[in-house]
């Protein structure tokens, strides 16, 4: 597994997201390319899954954490929300509505 398939497996929540987080252990830390964009879609289908009950609220925590601080993933373009979710605290906890709400609002500035 590469560095991108290991990055990609686990911005996506693959079935295969453990075996990518003991990949990417395997390659230095530090990164001076982007590999990987986190795209609007892409955040509406993690919260997606929230919203089925197929991931946790501290699992959307965690992985909006994990993207922070990585400096081969690019997530310019939903920095706003990755930072809320990896600060509830700071920024409100995360709900199924507000997450219902805040899909309706990546869609609606997606088209």
């Amino acid at each position: 597994m590469t560095r991108k398939e290991a990055l990609l497996a686990i911005i996506q929540f693959s079935d295969n997201k453990d075996e990518a987080f003991s990949q990417l252990a395997k390659y230095p830390r530090e990164y001076d390319a982007t590999l990987v964009n986190v795209t609007p879609l892409m955040l509406i289908n993690n919260l997606n899954m929230y919203i089925q009950n197929t991931i946790t609220s501290e699992d959307l925590e965690f992985w909006a954490n994990f993207i922070e601080i990585r400096e081969d993933i690019d997530f310019s373009e939903v920095e706003g929300e990755i930072y809320a979710l990896s600060n509830p605290d700071l920024m409100g906890e995360i709900t199924i509505s507000k997450m219902t709400k805040l899909i309706s609002i990546l869609e609606n500035a997606c088209h």
